[in-house]
């Protein structure tokens, strides 16, 4: 959202209305904060970008892949990022453009995946019962496959994941 509240006051009150459902005990927390230490910042959706760059130039990391705070992969998904680019770069010696190309490639797909999946984290924190199959064929259109199997199975894949090279 673009709500931006003015003053402490209103943050607090808005971390109230947002946690509302939450148990007691996070109202309680909430209570004993003190207003002015509590930060307010935008939280992005991810915008999932079919290519990551042009000619010389490519994107790692946030700029290629946005990822919101819910599943905690932004770090992971970066590091991944520069180590296969720089398999890439080490593999394809002087053809910089087919580095470039194979490392966009093999990155796209992983992220994109785990970037829906952020998605679904998220709206979990609201509905903790909620399926990734129920989440995504009633709110998206192109998902992945991979982002709606069940947790378990996508710990596994996501934990389990070998980078190339």
């Amino acid at each position: 959202t673009s709500h931006r509240s003015q003053n402490a006051k209103e943050v607090k009150e808005r971390v109230f209305q947002e946690l509302a459902k939450w148990h007691p005990v996070v109202q309680k927390v909430i209570d004993l904060t003190d207003a002015d230490i509590i930060v307010e910042r935008p939280v992005g959706k991810p915008l999932i970008l079919p290519k990551w760059g042009d000619n010389r130039v490519i994107l790692v990391g946030d700029a290629a892949h946005y990822m919101g705070p819910h599943l905690g992969q932004g770090t992971n998904t970066t590091f991944e990022d520069v180590w296969e680019l720089s398999a890439c770069l080490s593999n394809y010696g002087d053809d910089l453009g087919e580095a470039l190309e194979h490392y966009e490639k093999s990155r796209i797909e992983r992220t994109t995946i785990v970037q829906y999946r952020t998605l679904f984290s998220a709206a979990q924190m609201f509905n903790p019962f909620l399926s990734p199959k129920r989440f995504f064929n009633r709110s998206f259109a192109a998902v992945p496959e991979q982002a709606k199997i069940g947790q378990k199975a996508f710990s596994d894949w996501l934990y389990g994941y070998n980078l190339p090279f």
